[in-house]
């Protein structure tokens, strides 16, 4: 593609994007109460995020969750699934890969005790090939229906303390959720920006989750390609500060498209694209939902809070609600992959049929 189509093309995204954005609310929409089903159809509608105050009050989990004494009690010994990694950064690009964490079973009161020691120990510097001198990051982060009803899942005795879906959601949606999944997180872990085809309701049950969102009409702007898939690997088990992570590619080789820039700290120079981009920061605290509609591209930070019993956590609820799919959906894929045409980025979708159904 010459330079002048490059050229016209980024000028149309840009504008197209500042016509979505004009559009917009400059404030995300914060509910004083729970909405309707119509009024969060309309939400859904119009793919406008909104923080959502009030749909938690008679929880349990939003009380009990907070007592050490009574997560503890609930688990009764239980081990859970632990995402485990050098530097917080879980399913993320670094060193030029893809890089999943490595998983650990875990005592859940074990987890209780490495997420409150995290608070005064922030990860340092890393390089694959290295000890970090420090305990790993830990984080409940496994997004496989966690919190389901299946009934064979690790957290089976929190179950009781939430809702199986959100009913506004569910009864404007017309279907349930396909997920429903539970965080225990620390400040040190963080989320990388990536977009989920679901509409996402997300409960924040203890601390302070800082969401920075990109529009649709901006995901041009983040040079998504495909990376190496890899996964941490320590050099020996239990975890210290003394073990060796290393990067190591998976086998059989894959590739996982993702977001190459970090919307937090942008390299302009390297991505030139992402000027165009204006992220929207949303912070969601305790007893606060936000509805993150399908397809924004969001990265998560998030910051702990001392709960009852002398723990510190950062926990969360969300109901993933698969999306409807048609002519939007289409849209910001068009965008996305005009993006990566100006960026320069080989395309590796596959081609569908150009071939029309018979119409009579």
């Amino acid at each position: 593609m010459t330079s002048v189509a490059n050229s016209i093309i980024e000028k149309e995204l840009a504008r197209n994007a500042r016509q979505a954005r004009s559009l917009r609310p400059v404030q995300t929409p914060r509910l004083a109460g729970p909405p309707t089903p119509l009024e969060f159809a309309r939400h859904v509608r119009a793919n406008l995020p909104c923080v959502i105050a009030g749909v938690g009050e008679s929880w349990p989990a939003c009380t009990k969750w907070r007592s050490r004494d009574y997560l503890e009690s609930a688990m009764q010994g239980r081990k859970v699934t632990v995402s485990v990694t050098p530097n917080g950064l879980a399913d993320a690009v670094v060193e030029g890969r893809f890089v999943l964490p490595f998983e650990q079973k875990m005592p859940f009161t074990e987890l209780l005790d490495e997420l409150s020691w995290q608070h005064s120990h922030p990860p340092p510097a890393w390089e694959s090939g290295q000890a970090t001198g420090a305990p790993p990051v830990y984080y409940v982060q496994s997004q496989n229906d966690n919190l389901g009803s299946s009934g064979d899942s690790e957290f089976d005795p929190l179950l009781a303390d939430v809702p199986r879906d959100i009913s506004f959601a569910t009864a404007a949606l017309g279907k349930a959720p396909d997920a429903v999944n539970v965080w225990f997180g620390s400040a040190n872990a963080s989320t990388a920006v990536h977009k989920d085809h679901y509409e996402n309701l997300y409960l924040v049950i203890a601390g302070v989750k800082t969401f920075v969102l990109i529009p649709p009409t901006e995901l041009f702007c983040l040079y998504e390609k495909p990376y190496t898939t890899a996964h941490y690997v320590p050099s020996s088990t239990p975890i210290a500060g003394d073990t060796i992570w290393s990067i190591v590619d998976d086998v059989p080789s894959s590739t996982t498209p993702w977001a190459s820039v970090d919307p937090i700290q942008p390299n302009v120079a390297a991505y030139p694209l992402f000027r165009h981009c204006k992220p929207v920061i949303v912070t969601v605290s305790a007893g606060e939902m936000l509805y993150l509609p399908s397809m924004w591209g969001h990265q998560v930070l998030q910051q702990e809070e001392e709960l009852e019993g002398g723990f510190r956590a950062a926990i969360a609820v969300n109901y993933w609600y698969d999306m409807e799919y048609g002519d939007a959906f289409c849209a910001v894929g068009l965008g996305v992959r005009l993006g990566r045409a100006v960026a320069g980025i080989e395309e590796w979708e596959a081609e569908d049929s150009e071939s029309e159904p018979d119409v009579d």
